[in-house]
């Protein structure tokens, strides 16, 4: 008998995506499966959907909760669920078939304590399914396809992208639900700051669902300064775990910093891009030069299309005809500024120059 895995939903006013997303449950070639949603004060018909959906399938259960946000919406699901394996999936975005049986498999085959979890890369795709970019995100290239401490010191994968032991998640206590919507990074730290891994499975991949209104797009400096806050404490000796010697003291402040320079530089072309000045310049100004210096300018032309399709929502496709005439007149001021204000920046310049020369560019 293969063990219970509770899938938890958090769902706010999700009332017509939860009728897509449990049917598309009903074709997981695992079992046994529990469904446990949690509806975090939907004012829409949530309420009148999940009594629908429960009424036809014995392992769907839900509970209702005032407005809390996500985190603490998946914490009450994790106390509800009964699973030894928590899986998390937001109520719009899509599953193969196999996720959970392909997910499953190394934790059947392989007894080993070190597998906190695993993860899959995911698609990213718009709302109505189709890829905003080729090729997938969190596909890493580690050893073993094993995701220890610092492997990767940004946010390392999607909720929908795991499935966790019980075990492990309640070692560290669940999501911090002051967070939100940054919950989820600093819980995959917090997790591998306890000397365990999370183990990549090459055999399925998720669809990871952006929206053009989502709080991360929205908030941008709101965001931004909750995920700082989770990268000053990944270089600080704090419980659970022990935190590694090599990255803590100066040299962890050093490096600290430079995953700020390098967030903040991606946070502030998404707010350029979508029209956010003031936004844009106080992230500029978390920018420091010894930093910038340090990224390549392929790297600086990668990290500007992938922020600006993320931002709009498009497709990689229509990049650089469609999408970047439309934001150059926003972001390459932006970046002129950032170079003046650094006493110039030879890669930065680079970037402006290469920038530019795409179509329409130079009327910026």
């Amino acid at each position: 008998m293969h063990p219970l895995v509770s899938i938890v939903i958090p769902a706010y006013n999700g009332a017509r995506e939860l009728r897509r997303v449990i049917p598309m449950l009903d074709a997981q070639t695992y079992a046994p499966l529990e469904i446990v949603v949690v509806d975090d004060g939907s004012v829409d018909d949530t309420p009148d959907a999940l009594a629908e959906l429960a009424r036809e399938r014995s392992h769907l259960c839900w509970v209702r909760q005032d407005n809390a946000g996500a985190g603490a919406a998946r914490n009450r699901g994790i106390a509800e669920a009964r699973g030894e394996f928590i899986a998390f999936l937001d109520c719009d975005d899509v599953w193969p078939d196999n996720a959970v049986e392909a997910r499953m498999k190394p934790f059947l085959e392989q007894d080993d304590p070190e597998i906190m979890g695993v993860y899959c890369p995911a698609d990213f795709i718009d709302e109505h399914g189709e890829k905003l970019l080729e090729g997938p995100l969190f596909d890493y290239s580690l050893p073993f396809d094993r995701m220890y401490f610092t492997s990767v010191t940004g946010s390392a994968f999607a909720p929908t992208c795991v499935i966790l032991r019980r075990s492990a998640l309640d070692l560290v206590g669940g999501f911090r639900e002051e967070l939100s919507p940054a919950e989820d990074f600093d819980l995959w730290q917090r997790m591998l700051r306890t000397g365990g891994c999370f183990l990549k499975v090459r055999s399925c991949r998720v669809g990871w669902v952006q929206h053009p209104a989502s709080t991360v797009h929205t908030r941008l400096g709101f965001h931004h300064a909750q995920c700082v806050e989770v990268l000053d404490q990944m270089y600080k000796g704090l419980a659970p775990g022990p935190c590694l010697p090599e990255y803590s003291g100066p040299m962890g402040d050093v490096l600290a910093r430079r995953d700020r320079v390098n967030r903040a530089l991606g946070a502030g072309i998404m707010a350029a891009a979508s029209g956010h000045r003031d936004t844009a310049r106080e992230l500029a100004r978390e920018i420091s030069l010894p930093f910038v210096r340090l990224l390549s300018v392929d790297g600086l032309m990668g990290t500007v299309r992938f922020n600006i399709l993320r931002v709009l929502c498009r497709r990689e496709s229509e990049w650089p005809e469609n999408v970047w005439p439309e934001v150059a007149p926003r972001v390459l001021p932006w970046l002129r500024e950032l170079d003046a204000d650094l006493g110039g920046c030879r890669n930065l310049r680079e970037l402006i120059r290469r920038l530019s020369g795409l179509p329409d560019g130079g009327k910026a």
